[in-house]
């Protein structure tokens, strides 16, 4: 796994020696979650943020009226940070799951400054995640307002190809927007 890690640093910040990478590479070592372990409880502070080398998360949340909804879900090569809750420690409004066994790498806040600083270059690739984090979900919030449900699938099919695969169809439903049967009724329509 440390060769995902150690391509996607140089994806992001090209012109680092090897050395400085392997580094990196060697400090942050990857923990592994089972599928269905909650790593984050609605309401409790969320003192870890993630980086998936492997896997699928859920990002989602309940209603006081028990109705749940699906935020966001995270995987290969994405970050994960629930910034109102992480940074200034208030309670988190998402729970976040493992939909899969996962291989993440985990941070918490108070061994984030020691990692800036033992490695500079870690601010450069993490502020280029979070820059492409933002993009993205700038980008899906816009798709979501603006597009119709069948268009609404057909940029996930797109844009995040298998994912539709990977998770259950009504946790897909409630991410773009529609209840499964009108999913059922576009996946039907498009064939």
């Amino acid at each position: 796994m440390s060769d995902i890690l150690r391509q996607f640093i140089t994806s992001t910040v090209p012109d680092l020696d090897p050395s400085s990478i392997d580094a990196v590479v060697q400090a942050l070592p990857a923990v592994t979650h089972r599928r269905g372990q909650i790593l984050v409880h609605q309401g409790e502070i969320a003192r870890d943020c993630y980086f998936v080398l492997q896997g699928c998360l859920r990002v989602y949340f309940v209603t006081e009226k028990g109705v749940e909804f699906t935020n966001d879900f995270v995987t290969e090569l994405q970050s994960l940070v629930i910034f109102e809750s992480f940074k200034q420690n208030l309670p988190s409004p998402y729970s976040v799951e493992c939909l899969e066994d996962s291989l993440l790498l985990e941070g918490d806040f108070s061994h984030e400054e020691e990692m800036n600083r033992r490695f500079p270059l870690l601010q450069n690739v993490t502020r280029a995640a979070m820059e492409d984090n933002l993009a993205a979900g700038q980008k899906d919030l816009t798709a979501l307002r603006a597009a119709s449900p069948q268009q609404r699938y057909l940029d996930v099919l797109k844009n995040r190809p298998g994912l539709a695969a990977r998770v259950p169809q009504y946790q897909l439903a409630s991410y773009l927007g529609m209840t499964p049967e009108s999913l059922s009724r576009i996946k039907k329509r498009i064939g």
